[in-house]
């Protein structure tokens, strides 16, 4: 529970690193399927993991801490419209935005923005997006980097 007088109810997990099996236990997927909302935490040292995506995959809206590696990618999602983000130092916050998705006077505004993020990760953020990238835009600047003989020699690459 969140806070027993907003009536919140919660599933609070964490996550193993470096899990095998069921990371969340064995009820996870239910949790997703059931949620209407999910706050989610970048790990510490670095940002980004699973949890995001199938958070967005679920069709529930994410509420997630703030990142900037995300805005690298290529299509990344837009606050207020895809998603929400949050401050983990900034309490107050966090709990007013909280409070202004689940209020049923603000439901269809929670249900449009999961819709919109769901959508948006099935149009851009899966394998298909990845391996279209590599092949777009990493690809052509390696074989422009590996021409130098140098490069191929470190590489052991034959010479051309």
């Amino acid at each position: 529970i969140v806070s027993d007088k907003d009536g919140y109810s919660a599933f609070v997990g964490e996550v193993e690193n470096f899990c095998i099996g069921y990371c969340f236990g064995p009820n996870y997927l239910r949790h997703l399927r059931d949620a209407k909302i999910i706050v989610t935490c970048n790990p510490s040292g670095w940002e980004g993991d699973f949890r995001l995506w199938e958070a967005f995959l679920s069709g529930a809206m994410v509420m997630v801490d703030k990142t900037v590696t995300i805005g690298w990618m290529p299509n990344p999602p837009k606050d207020g419209k895809h998603w929400i983000t949050y401050d983990p130092a900034n309490k107050k916050d966090f709990m007013k935005k909280l409070r202004h998705y689940t209020d049923p006077a603000n439901k269809a505004e929670t249900e449009k923005i999961a819709k919109k993020g769901y959508e948006f990760v099935l149009r851009n953020h899966m394998a298909v997006n990845r391996v279209d990238y590599v092949l777009n835009e990493v690809q052509p600047k390696l074989a422009k980097y590996i021409e130098d003989p140098a490069k191929r020699a470190i590489l052991k690459l034959p010479p051309k």
